[in-house]
């Protein structure tokens, strides 16, 4: 049902802004050569969504031998009443939060 979860996003967007401003506001851009940590993100989700939790998913690059952790979606869970929860406990995730993660701009994921 892909208009109703863009209504749903035009929404949330409209009352709390997008997932960029909340990064953004809290200083997490996108950089090849600046890692962030998990606590900068959640604080993030908690200042501009109020929530505790949000799924993440992480996919892992080998640069000069050195494994780097890059964020490659962060996904903010709605209730009925259309308003940001605290995502469930236990889904899917492979992201490490122990160990930093790198947010790549979109120009480098377009590269092939």
């Amino acid at each position: 049902h892909r208009s109703r979860d863009t209504e749903a996003s035009s929404g949330i967007n409209a009352e709390y802004g997008g997932m960029d401003e909340a990064l953004s506001a809290a200083g997490i851009t996108p950089s090849v050569t600046e890692s962030y940590s998990f606590s900068q993100l959640g604080q993030a989700m908690r200042d501009a969504f109020g929530v505790e939790r949000v799924s993440m998913w992480c996919r892992y690059v080998k640069e000069r031998g050195v494994s780097k952790q890059l964020v490659s979606q962060v996904s903010l869970c709605i209730s009925r009443a259309m308003k940001p929860m605290d995502c469930p406990t236990g889904g899917h995730e492979s992201c490490n939060s122990t160990k930093p993660f790198f947010l790549l701009p979109y120009s480098v994921l377009r590269e092939e």
